[in-house]
């Protein structure tokens, strides 16, 4: 009957300890998928940082050596602004968005539209700073600093930060799960 008793508990004690180990590894796998797909995103806010301030340098370039130099195709900053450009829509395409629940999904659709939107009016911006007129660079000015430009950025990153938010509050949950069946684990073992 004792042997029975004590074969039982280590049973059980096994068990819990193979349940415990499994759910872990289970958690540790969801938390690495959502660790990538943070660090796209955070890859993509890069870039969004990068293509705003090149865009601020071909304004400076206009203001300095002629619209029609800033916006050539020999402009430093705008080359700058286009290889940004181009990085952004590949994080875009490489995103592991197969991690993402249906509604992050929803959200990330969103994403290439916006900053499609935002390319419009920045071709719009640049073709106002090939005019190489006063006016012409206030109007480039007022659509980056509140206008369509400014609004479309803005669309772009309340995106991003939307989804920023809900990927860390999933893995802030599953820290939170990890810490549960280890206290569970723990209080099977020290019962049996």
């Amino acid at each position: 009957m004792a042997f029975t008793l004590v074969s039982l508990l280590i049973v059980v004690a096994v068990g819990v300890g193979h349940w415990g180990m499994q759910r872990q590894h289970d958690i540790n796998v969801r938390m690495d998928q959502l660790e990538q797909v943070k660090d796209d995103i955070q890859t993509f806010a890069y870039h969004v940082a990068d293509i705003t301030g090149w865009q601020g340098l071909v304004v400076a370039d206009a203001g300095a050596y002629g619209g029609k130099v800033a916006v050539g195709p020999e402009g430093y900053n705008r080359k700058g602004e286009l290889e940004s450009k181009k990085a952004l829509f590949e994080t875009l395409d490489t995103t592991r968005v197969e991690y993402l629940t249906e509604a992050e999904r929803a959200q990330f659709d969103k994403l290439r539209p916006a900053w499609e939107n935002f390319f419009v009016e920045d071709d719009k911006i640049m073709e106002l700073l090939a005019e190489d007129t006063r006016e012409a660079r206030v109007k480039a000015l007022d659509s980056i600093n509140g206008g369509p430009a400014g609004e479309a950025w803005g669309i772009g990153v309340k995106i991003s930060t939307a989804l920023r938010t809900s990927i860390d509050q999933r893995i802030t949950a599953l820290e939170k799960e990890i810490a549960e069946v280890e206290s569970t684990g723990e209080r099977v073992l020290y019962a049996t």
